[in-house]
């Protein structure tokens, strides 16, 4: 497909930090490609977090509001990882 722009999110930041120094693109494709990485590592780990916090009771009612809370923010990284991951692939 000659002469279609391509608008995905790694070319809009690449063209958004390349107007003022060419450096800035490759830096940008290889955090990117970092984060790609770290996302195969990060999805086992929250899976492993959210599992602990899942199956475990707690005696009072601040434990159990504090686990809810770790359990929500650790689903939402995973969620943001996996997005990465397969938007990157």
């Amino acid at each position: 497909m000659s002469g279609v722009q391509d608008y995905s999110i790694k070319n809009k930041i690449i063209k958004y930090f390349q107007d003022n120094n060419s450096v800035l693109g490759e830096c940008a494709l290889i955090n990117i490609r970092r984060i790609y990485y770290l996302s195969i590592i990060a999805i086992p780990m929250r899976l492993i977090v959210l599992s602990t916090f899942m199956n475990t009771s707690y005696d009072t009612r601040t434990l159990k509001v504090w686990s809810q809370g770790i359990v929500a923010s650790h689903f939402m990284l995973l969620i943001f990882m996996i997005g990465f991951f397969f938007y990157n692939s």
